[in-house]
Order: C-alpha cells, then structure tokens, then sequence
C-alpha cells in the first residue's frame, strides 16, 4: 500500500490529536482529579516505600454535581486483587465528603521477601467517589536485585527468614548454655525455691520502687534495643550453608549485624519505640498480678542477667531476642502454681496484638501508628516464643508443670514470631490468633477463680506435707 502526501499528513494529525487528548487527560488526572496520576519507585525484595495520594476538591465538586447530592457518602481506593500485596493505603476510606473536602490517602507500597528480580510491576489505583470514578494513578515497581556480594545495607525490623533463623538458634544455645553454667545441671532441670534465692519461710525484700525500677529498666533495655535496629544500618556477614533447602529459607542462613547507626532516626524513633514496650511490659505485669492474686501468691519482678545478656548480644546481631526480668515468688509454691502464672502472663500477651494491629489499621496514632504496633507486635511475639522455651528462669515453670501445653507454645510462637518477623504470614492470621488467645486466657483466668480455694489448699497440704518430711530427716 502506497502512502501520499495527503494521508501521511492525515495519520500525523490524528497521532497529534491523540497525543494532545493523552496530555490533557494526564493533566486532568493530576490538576482536577488525583495527585499524583503517576508514581515510581526503585525498590529491592523485602522493600517499602509510601506516597500520599491527593484527591482534589474540584473533582469531588463534579461528583456532587453529577449525582445531585450535598455529600459522597464514600470516596475509598480500588486495585486489582491479584496486586493487594503491594499496596496498603490508609485511611481505608472517607465517609460524608463534601464540597471543599480536601481528602488524603496515604499509600504504603512494599515488595514481598520473595519478589523476583529484576522486574517491573505495574499497579493501577482508582479513586471511586460511590459509584464515579474521580481519577486514576498508575503505580510502577522497577524491582532491582541485590548484588552478588550479599552485602547491600537494609534497614527495618523486619528480616530474611535465614537471618533470624541463625540469630534466634545462636541466641537460644546461648542462653542454655549459660543457665547450666550459673546454676547447674541439677538446678537448670529442677528450679526451685533456692535457684530463685528465696529460701522457705522468707518474705520477698523487693520494695515496689525496687520492683517499679526493674520494670523501668527492662523497658528502656528493649526500647533501646528495638530502636537502634530502626535506625541501624544492616550488613550480611557470615554465610552458613546447609546441606539441604528448607522451604522458603533456602539452603543459605545468613548472619546479620548493625554495621551502622543514625544518631538522628535512632533518636527520633525511641519516644514511640519506648511507648509500645512499656504498653507490652505493663500488660504483661498486669496479667501476672492478676492471676498471682487468683492464686494467693506473692511474687516480685526481678533483673534476669541471662536474658539480659541473651538481648545485647542478639541486638549487634540485628535482631533482639531475650528478655531482662522475671519474677521470684514468697514461700510456697507448687509446681502447678508456678506454671499456670507462666502460662498466663506468656500466653495472655498475645491478646495485645489486636489492639496493635488496629492501631496500625485505622492510623490512631497518626504517623507514629505503625512503627508504634509492629514494634510492640514484635516485642509480644519475640517474649511470648522466648519465655516458652524450657531453660532456666521463664520457660522451664511451664515445661514442669504441663510439657505438652509449652511444646505447643513453643511451636505456636516459633510460627508466629517468624511468620511476622519476615513477612510470612497475613495479619488476619495475627488477628485470629490475637483473639482467640484472648479468648483462651479469659476463660481460663474465669476457671482458676472458680477453682483458688482447691488450689489454695493443694499448696498448703503439699507445703506442710514437706515441713513434715523435713522434720522426720532432722530427727533422723
């Protein structure tokens, strides 16, 4: 087909035309409807970025106008839902919108742990005011690859799933190893009265200024902790390779380290770090009174060296993993009394991450809202896995009393610390399990105040029981 003069001149127009009706859409998407109409972004797996989302009042104001109404009842966002796990926006929606409104989204992108590399993601977001469309922004994900040394900085709380794997191991032996060296074989596997260094008859010498100073204390050693992760700069170091693939992790764990940290991020980070643990740290003293008061034990909150060292040593690790406190107990208490107050103050932490997780949701503490929840969702979980393990001080009162509950425990917390430490598992999943704790507890806190006075009697025949064998030894 011969082209002439006349019918390239016609195909140039229409291709300007078009050109022209292309820009003065892209002008009407980010003028008159949405700002921005176009977003961009370089990111690596297991990265996130944000952009707030600006839809604008004359496009509100063509709405009201086309449906004849003084207000949209709803303006919310819509992508494809095979793309949800790129983008999370918040607020969800605005109710009520009227003419003037200005209305804001703020618009969270993240690229999962496992992303393929390189590769360009397209997410197109429609704005919807009830049933109209008041304007597009295409989103576009140029996904890059780390490079092959394996040592590219990151930053975050979260982590690949190799790296807490070997921190969490090395953190664990550790800890065994050094509660057999401080109090023994016997004593690792028999906790009692004198491995907690109160001795039969004696009353608790620990003040509530003393026991409020470790309760501070602890606070601001994990808040410390959590904080300098935010704001440290990651690098990979030693490699372990295994002999096998494990799912997802893959056959290579690495080890991590802060290589690194922002005197400025650490420093604007603690404030709202420090808020969640000290709402993690009060709820779980809260639990513990509770149910020792149920019980009709005293106890008192004591400095615990081993989970302590378990913690700092973690953090230049990159992930924090122990716990600085525990708790001492007044005369005596059977063994049943030691694991029911273990399960409880360990297990009714878990009925903290709903609240988080609906703080980070609705944004109720505007931008301190998510680093608020996932460092206390982080903080709940790594305490909850950490004190179900069965070595000297938390774990092993569980372990005596009920072994197959704290397997289960043990298995529960490994599930979910990981899960949400690197991004496995949804948060409807944390919701559930959230309130189906919550659940459990309350019942089971309903059942033992039914139950106190057998209890009571339990520990008083069993201790005078013991006084009685005392005295035949003695006299022998």
């Amino acid at each position: 087909m011969k082209f002439t003069r006349r019918t390239l001149t016609l195909i140039s127009a229409l291709i300007l035309v078009q050109i022209f009706v292309f820009s003065i859409a892209l002008a009407h998407g980010s003028d008159h409807g949405v700002d921005p109409a176009y977003f961009e972004a370089k990111l690596k797996p297991h990265e996130e970025t944000s952009f707030s989302l600006h839809v604008s009042p004359d496009a509100i104001a063509d709405v009201l106008v086309d449906l004849n109404a003084r207000n949209i009842s709803s303006i919310y966002l819509e992508i494809p839902h095979d793309m949800e796990e790129y983008i999370f926006w918040e607020p969800h929606f605005y109710e009520n919108v009227v003419p003037d409104s200005d209305v804001f989204f703020d618009v969270f992108v993240f690229t999962p742990f496992d992303q393929e590399a390189p590769a360009t993601i397209e997410i197109p977001i429609t704005v919807w005011g009830e049933n109209e469309v008041l304007g597009h922004t295409d989103v576009v994900l140029y996904i890059e690859p780390w490079d092959d040394t394996g040592h590219d900085d990151h930053h975050g709380l979260y982590a690949n799933p190799g790296e807490v794997a070997v921190t969490t191991a090395v953190a664990t032996v550790g800890s065994i190893g050094a509660g057999l060296a401080t109090g023994g074989a016997n004593s690792f596997l028999n906790v009692g009265r004198v491995d907690e260094g109160l001795k039969k008859g004696k009353k608790i010498k620990r003040s509530r200024l003393g026991q409020a100073r470790t309760l501070l204390s602890s606070v601001l050693l994990i808040g410390a902790a959590y904080a300098l992760v935010t704001a440290g700069t990651f690098s990979l170091g030693y490699l372990l390779e295994l002999p096998w693939s494990l799912p997802v992790i893959g056959s290579t764990l690495p080890v991590s380290y802060v290589s690194g940290v922002s005197v400025g991020l650490f420093l604007q980070a603690l404030p709202a770090i420090f808020v969640s643990t000290g709402i993690v740290f009060i709820w779980r003293y809260i639990l513990e009174t509770i149910t020792a008061k149920v019980l009709g034990i005293k106890i008192a909150l004591v400095g615990n060296k081993i989970g302590t060292a378990s913690l700092i040593g973690t953090t230049i690790l990159a992930h924090p993993y122990g716990f600085p406190m525990t708790t001492v107990f007044e005369g005596h208490v059977t063994v049943k009394d030691r694991g029911i107050l273990s399960f409880m103050r360990n297990f009714g932490l878990l009925a903290l991450v709903a609240p988080l997780l609906y703080v980070q949701q609705e944004w109720l503490l505007g931008n301190s809202s998510f680093l608020v929840a996932t460092t206390g969702i982080l903080i709940v979980l790594m305490t909850f896995f950490y004190t179900a393990i069965p070595y000297k001080g938390e774990g092993i009162d569980l372990f005596k009393w009920n072994k197959g509950l704290d397997l289960l425990l043990i298995a529960g917390g490994l599930a979910l610390y990981f899960g949400y430490k690197t991004s496995m598992i949804s948060t409807d999943v944390l919701m559930w399990a959230s309130i189906g704790a919550a659940a459990v507890a309350l019942i089971f806190l309903l059942n033992l105040f039914r139950g106190r006075k057998q209890l009571i009697e339990d520990r008083r025949i069993e201790d005078y029981r013991g006084n009685s064998m005392s005295e035949s030894t003695e006299s022998l």
